[in-house]
């Protein structure tokens, strides 16, 4: 039985694979696409209220508490909006891709 990925490779079809993660220097950094792949459970979650998720679809959202070091996975009522990396106890860096950003919110 022949798999799919040896029909495109036989027939010199174009395929791509969509992208998990990015490598920048020495670090990785997990695409957009691997926040919305369903049911997925990154450990590092925090669910945001409708005003916060405005503010981070905006890419002006601010943490109010504390907040973990590292990657964190953003929801919505259990919907994933995408990444932030904490920085410090009071800072993060919003992954959420420009291209897709609310501009007047």
């Amino acid at each position: 039985m022949l798999s799919l990925l040896s029909v495109f490779e036989q027939q010199k079809i174009p395929y791509s694979v969509p992208e998990i993660m990015v490598q920048k220097g020495n670090e990785f950094i997990p695409s957009h696409f691997s926040a919305m792949i369903k049911n997925t459970q990154y450990p590092n979650r925090l669910e945001l209220d409708y005003d916060e998720a405005i503010l981070y679809l905006s890419k002006q959202w601010k943490p109010e508490g504390d907040i973990r070091n590292g990657w964190i996975q953003l929801f919505f009522k259990e919907v994933s909006l995408g990444w932030a990396k904490g920085i410090g106890s009071k800072r993060i860096n919003n992954y959420y891709p420009l291209r897709y950003r609310i501009r007047n919110p």
